[in-house]
């Protein structure tokens, strides 16, 4: 957990106000620990958040309250710094361009 809120205080200029960052602290420690689908009543309630109301929450994904870019650039900070020197990132990412649907393939 030292390391999770350590992230977050670097990315404390990601966020217009310390109410929003807290919120998104607290979905993205949902996040973490939610199982099943990850949902943002999943997270919401995985975050310990279950019984307050939720509009708040909600008004996060529906406004513009998080610089993305600030805040991703704070992710790869983060991560870089607990590298060795001589180890490399590594990504995967499906980019292919064809159109994923049927009802065998899951998520769609």
């Amino acid at each position: 957990m030292g390391e999770f809120n350590k992230l977050f205080s670097n990315a404390s200029g990601a966020f217009s106000h310390a109410k929003i960052a807290e919120k998104v602290r607290k979905i993205a420690y949902g996040n973490l620990t939610c199982l099943g689908r990850h949902t943002v009543s999943g997270m919401i309630t995985s975050g310990g958040d279950q019984f307050v109301d939720w509009t708040s929450f909600y008004r996060l994904f529906s406004e513009q309250r998080i610089d993305i870019s600030r805040l991703n650039e704070a992710c790869i900070e983060g991560a870089i710094e607990e590298l060795a020197d001589n180890r490399a990132i590594v990504a995967h990412m499906d980019d292919t361009i064809i159109k994923k649907t049927g009802r065998k393939i899951p998520g769609t």
